[in-house]
């Protein structure tokens, strides 16, 4: 069961990661265009990364922190809503 959760875990973390790097797909009338994440994506994966104690401190085990580095705005903005 642990490793299933780890799995489903790593996928969600990937998930967001591709959101932050690629954007979102989205139709808009005829065309299916990328756009950046949203207010609403990017407000999830806030609360995902406090939810599991990632900050902006150094790199540890958890894969999450990888969105760190992917958020677009300052590493120290990340640091202090996380406290």
């Amino acid at each position: 069961m642990a490793d299933k959760l780890k799995d489903i875990y790593n996928l969600l973390v990937n998930e967001m990661e591709k959101m932050l790097t690629e954007g979102k797909t989205v139709v808009a009338g005829d065309e299916v265009v990328k756009v950046s994440a949203d207010a609403a994506t990017l407000n999830v994966i806030r609360q995902f990364l406090k939810d599991n104690n990632v900050g902006g401190g150094p790199v540890e085990t958890n894969p999450a922190n990888r969105l760190i580095d992917k958020l677009p705005f300052p590493k120290d903005a990340a640091k202090e809503a996380h406290h």
